[in-house]
Order: C-alpha cells, then sequence, then structure tokens
C-alpha cells in the first residue's frame, strides 16, 4: 500500500529521482511531440 501512495505522490506532476516515472514521461514527450508534428504538417498542407 505504501509503494502505491509513493508512486502516485512522484506523478503529481513533480519531478521524481527514481527512475520509475521515466518511462511513462518518455511516453508523454513523444504524444506532444506526434501531436505536434501532426500539427505542423497540416499547417503545411493548407
Amino acid at each position: 500500500g505504501n509503494n502505491n501512495i509513493n508512486g502516485s505522490d512522484n506523478n503529481g506532476g513533480k519531478l521524481p529521482s527514481t527512475g520509475g516515472t521515466s518511462s511513462s514521461a518518455v511516453g508523454v514527450i513523444g504524444v506532444l511531440t506526434s501531436i505536434a508534428g501532426i500539427f505542423m504538417m497540416k499547417r503545411k498542407n493548407k
């Protein structure tokens, strides 16, 4: 139970010193990058 509370606390927007959240952070960055790429392509096509 304690580990779960710690994990959600680390996920609250802070940068945790543990590498556990880095994978989800990479996923978020990847999604943002792909969204930005789609927006750029749409703007270029217009």
